[in-house]
Order: structure tokens, then sequence, then C-alpha cells
């Protein structure tokens, strides 16, 4: 819990809020009940669910972040990727983190989805968007920590 609500609910209110009408919880075995209007999908069904058009945003599993995180990887119209130098999700080169906030195009995840076998889900569309020729690495640190609206 946090702040009083389930992780799994805080992340549905963060990804509606920044407008993203749909919310898949993909290979989730969830410890907590599913907020409404989530659909529990498998990655083995996403070409189901995701069109090739769509534009997909990921937030690992577990991941309380910033709603301006959030905000800076969907404000950049090609494939873009939070990082961090210090600390993240999981380590894509020497250098940087993965921050645990991708924005995708729905193409790229049908495409990894059904190669998927028995990798993970998570990694491997990581590794793929980090592999693309146009993504936009957003340092976590470029973001502004002051938020006049969050003031309290």
């Amino acid at each position: 819990m946090i702040g009083g609500i389930g992780l799994l609910e805080r992340q549905a209110r963060q990804l509606r809020h920044a407008g993203v009408a749909t919310l898949l919880l993909v290979d989730a075995v969830p410890l907590m009940a599913v907020p409404a209007g989530v659909v529990m999908v498998t990655s083995a069904s996403l070409v189901d669910h995701v069109a090739a058009d769509d534009r997909v945003i990921v937030l690992a599993a577990g991941l309380v972040v910033d709603p301006r995180a959030v905000a800076a990887v969907l404000a950049v119209p090609a494939p873009a990727m939070l990082v961090a130098a210090d600390e993240g999700v999981e380590r894509i080169d020497a250098r940087q983190m993965a921050g645990g906030v991708l924005a995708v195009p729905g193409g790229l995840v049908r495409r990894v989805a059904a190669a998927l076998g028995e990798w993970d889900l998570a990694s491997t569309l990581l590794r793929a968007t980090a592999a693309e020729p146009e993504v936009v690495m957003i340092d976590r640190a470029a973001i502004s920590p002051y938020a006049p609206a969050m003031r309290r």
C-alpha cells in the first residue's frame, strides 16, 4: 500500500491521468484486487490487444514513479525510455539503467510478443526498445524535481 491505495491501483490512476485509454496487466498474478477497467492478458495474447499503430506505454512491475517522468516519456513522439545513471529497474549498458517507463510503437510490442518464447516480456521489450535507432533516452535526472502543483 502506498498512500492508502494498492500499487496496481496507483499505477492505473497514474496512467489514466496521463491519458492512457486501455490498461493491460500482462502475465501477472496480482496479490491484490485488479483495478476496475484493467484487463489481465498474457504476453502470448498481446497481438490480439495491441494494434501495430498503437503507442504503448509500459511501466515496470512494482514501480512507483513521479507522474512527470511518465509525462516526459509520453511527450516524445518517437520510442522513448526513461533512464538513470544511478539506479533503475535493469541495466541497459555500462552507463545507464532503465528507469521503468517506456513508450513504444504497437508494432514493436507485437513483434516481441510473437517471438517471445520462454523469455521475459519486460526485459525483452526493454532491450528491443533500446536497440531501436530512433529511441529517445530521457534522463531521469534532467526532469525537474520541483513541481508547484505538488506543493503541500
